[in-house]
């Protein structure tokens, strides 16, 4: 698979002529509120709408769009969806930390009366992103982490050494011991989850020098790595101090070119853009904490963590995925989340079903397992000359097991 290219043969001609307006100066109206006439996306079911939507563009006689007139003005918003930062060093590390490298970890559950401790095998991949955000966490928070290897400070940059990683430690996930607990124990377990949830909330962006927040996973010079995580595949895009409004342009940037920009917009407005960053963890789920004794003593999976919007981490709560025994764990989600952010949940869903998978538009996807210094390469020299946005498709691991 080749790494992420710069054709937009699969882009809506709409879309790509709204980024040429918006290059030239001109407003992004696409992600303008449509008039307050129009209706609503219809009933708050996640994904309700996204069918009707994508079974109507497969060849309908009379066009569905309407024109990008209709959904704003000159004025509104202009800047929302900035173009991408010159090439530089900074940019090109942010786009580095895309990497994937071997992660085994090796656990040891607590010896029982009955049974010696049996340890288990987790094999997967964790991103260099992964590790920096990982060591950051180690450094600046007062969280339960797993400690990896320590990374080199160069040039201001955290940067890993070459090869895989084992770590071996006390406990087992909480996915492997929830479907066991009593309920009393897991709303135990999500009583601990809140107040780390709060402890993360506190957490200083320390990459970022300036007093305020900026919106990103990993900052550098300015600019910010924006990702969101989906299972199998994760979009990336790289931006100077980006804005809220910014982040939730990224999101729509990465639907499928069949969905209407109407539909676009109206999910668009649906996001709150001006709360408080805070640091998410984007993934939380039962296989990101290693428990030991009852208690969290650790919290893994840091790939897609940064400073987003505080809604972030409860609606992204609902796309982490976990095994089908577990299904339960979403009902927790009151007592691990001080606050529900039920319209945006909404809101995100219609963007998860109406995003491009990885089978549109092939040319843009990097199996993660994949990614080697030489595309590595390659990705730095097209950035030279294109637009740093891309699809980052990752191939499925599942976990292993070694006795």
């Amino acid at each position: 698979m080749e790494p992420p290219t710069t054709d937009t043969t699969f882009m809506n001609p709409e879309r790509a002529g709204m980024l040429r307006d918006i290059a030239a100066g001109g407003a992004d109206r696409s992600l303008s509120p449509p008039a307050v006439h129009d209706p609503d996306l219809g009933p708050q079911v996640s994904g309700a709408n996204v069918v009707g939507v994508r079974q109507a563009s497969r060849g309908p006689k009379v066009p569905i769009k309407r024109s990008r007139s209709e959904f704003g003005s000159e004025g509104e918003d202009a800047d929302v969806a900035r173009e991408p930062p010159t090439p530089t060093r900074d940019t090109a590390y942010l786009a580095s930390l895309l990497r994937l490298r071997p992660f085994r970890l090796i656990l040891e559950p607590p010896a029982t009366k009955s049974n010696a401790p049996l340890a288990k095998t987790h094999a997967t991949n964790i991103t260099d992103a992964g590790l920096v955000l990982n060591e950051v966490m180690r450094k600046t928070s007062n969280l339960p982490i797993l400690r990896l290897p320590r990374l080199a400070d160069i040039g201001g940059n955290l940067v890993a050494a070459d090869g895989g990683i084992d770590r071996v430690a006390h406990g087992s996930l909480l996915e492997d011991i929830w479907p066991g607990l009593k309920p009393e124990l897991k709303y135990e377990f999500a009583r601990q989850i809140r107040k780390l949830v709060q402890s993360m909330r506190k957490t200083p962006q320390s990459q970022n020098r300036a007093r305020q927040r900026q919106v990103g996973s990993v900052v550098c010079g300015g600019h910010s790595l924006l990702l969101d995580k989906h299972p199998g595949t994760t979009y990336w895009a790289v931006r100077t101090q980006p804005t809220q409004s910014q982040f939730v342009a990224f999101l729509i940037s990465t639907f499928h070119p069949s969905v209407p920009n109407a539909v676009a917009a109206r999910i668009a407005s649906r996001f709150r853009q001006s709360e408080p960053l805070v640091l998410s963890h984007g993934e939380l789920c039962p296989r990101n904490f290693i428990v030991n004794k009852g208690e969290i003593v650790a919290i893994i999976g840091w790939d897609c963590a940064g400073w987003y919007p505080e809604w972030w981490d409860y609606v992204k709560f609902f796309e982490a995925r976990t095994t089908i025994e577990n299904q339960d764990w979403y009902e927790y989600a009151s007592e691990i989340f001080d606050t529900e952010y039920t319209t945006e949940l909404v809101a995100y869903q219609g963007v998860a079903r109406c995003q491009a998978s990885s089978g549109v538009g092939e040319g843009t996807a990097v199996p993660g397992a994949c990614v080697s210094y030489n595309q590595l390469e390659q990705i730095r020299t097209m950035m030279q000359s294109s637009v740093l946005v891309g699809v980052q498709t990752r191939r499925k691991t599942g976990l292993g097991d070694e006795r």
